[in-house]
């Protein structure tokens, strides 16, 4: 609109008294005219013309804007997801991943209305700054008695009740997700139980609580909007009053300042509307910042993902292995482990398998001594290379929603189909899935809900071997099995004696019936080891963990 008054004027439709001083209207006189009137229309269909364009400027604006920020969405998703792969294992089992899941999946979308709302308000500020000026060409006073009522206005209402709302919403957003997951996790247990009502309950009281940090929020922002429509009616009155009685304000320039002031108040009322969006996000932004702070101080060291691997002919030592649990626990390992035989780790609850599962498997390295491969050091440098030769079953199979070919190319994506079925013939594993309709091609369902216990471990196993591994950890790989299948597994497992290093941790006598030596674990030292036949047979301590029924 204000575009029409220099048109209109250069147009001839204009009539001004050129003896008037205001700076608008020598602004004005000041331009080129014409004799006589240029015909309406033509101005109209100028004025329509600028307005296209100035609309199409916007419009790759906005294009470039959305583009910037997806990007930019996109940058911070790759970087977690990196840093989330590549962290440390002692962080991992010590932090709550749900809370990494709900910055991933809703925190970063609102990072990036964050800053889409700080792009808002530079741009708002300058077209702001714009309008401002033009007013103070037009009336200094005016503009200025104008502005500090505006200012006053526009941050009466600003306190850190917006930033204070926006951290509670946060973490209370996260604590609804981390419920309802659990929820969903034990869900058939909660049904057994008749305990469903419980999650229910505590999930409406999120839900509440949510709800009210929402509509604090918006209440706010209601109050605000409401504020400024009624004080810039009655600011206007005030100000068209004041300006032509007193002032004596010529009414053209009265018009250009209403034009300004009426596109300004609502730049100013944007301006304050996005710095409470931007007070009510920090906190996010500030969540966010922390974890990515703590992600990139417990990275691994960098090492390249090859199909190379370290070759393992002799046995794998733990040369006077220390390795410390929150600074509390200690644990210390000398043994060696031979190469191409079975070996069985045995032991009481909270002896120390896990934590020796875990630095055989590379997840942790030794706070002191060494482990030795054939003689060569694990470092960080090659525990890629280590880590391409292992396989690894713990007791709860990891599944996806998804066909069993595709959670078994999960771990060999090279491999045949050829290939999947002779991992499943060696993990007992075939007859069942034959007899499913689909086949390999069979949804198994949310980790793979749709199979018995023993069904899914069995396909873990065979996804273990599908790897062709040179080392096997099966971690109570069988306690889901009945006895029939378990013995299916270790008939099959009897196919790969001698051809690689196979490492059962065991809990139950059967399991260890295929292992060539013992290793018996307490208080994370390595007591007694040997032929599985000369302990059984001697060892007083072993004898007393099968009666106990403690492995």
């Amino acid at each position: 609109m204000l575009l029409l008054i220099p048109l209109l004027h250069y147009a001839g439709w204009l009539n001004q008294n050129r003896d008037n001083n205001d700076f608008l209207t020598s602004l004005l006189n000041s331009l080129p005219g014409f004799h006589g009137k240029i015909p309406l229309l033509t101005v109209l269909l100028v004025f329509l013309a600028v307005i296209f364009f100035i609309a199409l400027i916007d419009y790759w604006q906005n294009k470039f804007q959305v583009s910037i920020l997806q990007n930019y969405l996109y940058e911070l998703r790759n970087k977690f997801s990196y840093l989330l792969a590549r962290a440390k294992w002692p962080f991992l089992l010590n932090e709550k991943l749900q809370h990494y899941e709900h910055m991933v999946g809703v925190g970063l979308q609102q990072v990036a209305a964050l800053n889409n709302f700080f792009i808002l308000l530079i741009s708002e500020s300058i077209i702001a700054i714009l309008y401002i000026s033009f007013s103070f060409l037009v009336s200094a006073k005016f503009s200025l008695l104008t502005l500090a009522v505006l200012v006053l206005m526009a941050f009466f209402f600003i306190k850190n009740q917006a930033r204070l709302t926006g951290q509670k919403t946060f973490y209370v957003n996260r604590s609804l997700q981390t419920e309802l997951a659990n929820c969903l996790e034990g869900i058939k247990l909660a049904k057994v139980y008749n305990l469903v009502f419980g999650f229910e309950k505590r999930f409406q009281k999120l839900n509440n609580r949510l709800r009210q940090h929402m509509s604090d929020f918006f209440s706010n922002q209601r109050q605000i909007k409401l504020f400024y429509r009624i004080s810039t009616a009655i600011l206007f009155v005030i100000v068209f009053y004041f300006a032509t009685t007193y002032l004596q304000v010529s009414l053209l320039s009265m018009l250009g300042l209403l034009i300004i002031y009426s596109r300004l108040v609502p730049r100013i009322l944007s301006l304050q509307q996005n710095c409470s969006r931007i007070s009510n996000l920090l906190p996010v932004f500030n969540e966010m910042q922390v974890m990515l702070c703590d992600l990139q101080k417990q990275q691994d060291v960098e090492f390249n993902i090859t199909k190379n691997s370290i070759s393992l002919k002799n046995s794998i030592q733990f040369k006077q292995v220390v390795f410390s649990y929150q600074a509390q626990i200690s644990m210390y390992y000398d043994f060696t482990i031979p190469a191409q035989v079975t070996s069985a780790i045995i032991g009481e609850s909270g002896a120390g398998k896990s934590t020796l599962a875990d630095l055989l498997l590379g997840l942790l390295l030794p706070s002191e001594g060494s482990i030795l491969i054939d003689g060569h050091e694990l470092r960080r440098e090659n525990i890629g290379l280590w880590r391409n030769c292992v396989a690894y079953v713990p007791q709860e199979t990891f599944l996806f929603h998804d066909t069993i070919k595709n959670n078994l190319y999960w771990a060999n994506e090279q491999a045949v189909e050829e290939e999947i079925w002779q991992s499943l013939t060696l993990a007992a594993a075939d007859d069942f899935v034959r007899k499913l309709p689909n086949g390999l091609d069979t949804i198994i369902g949310d980790r793979g809900i749709h199979l018995s216990g023993g069904e899914r471990q069995r396909l873990g196993l065979a996804r273990a071997l599908l790897r062709k591994p040179q080392v096997l950890v099966l971690d109570e790989a069988t306690s889901a099995l009945d006895q029939a299948n378990e013995q299916k597994l270790f008939n099959s497992l009897k196919q790969l004696h001698g051809k690689l290093t196979i490492i059962i941790i065991a809990h139950r006598l059967s399991t260890i019936q295929l292992a060539d030596h013992l290793f018996l674990l307490k208080a994370g030292r390595v007591v007694e080891q040997g032929a599985r036949q000369s302990l059984l047979a001697s060892s007083k301590q072993v004898a007393e963990l099968f009666q106990a029924d403690l492995i």
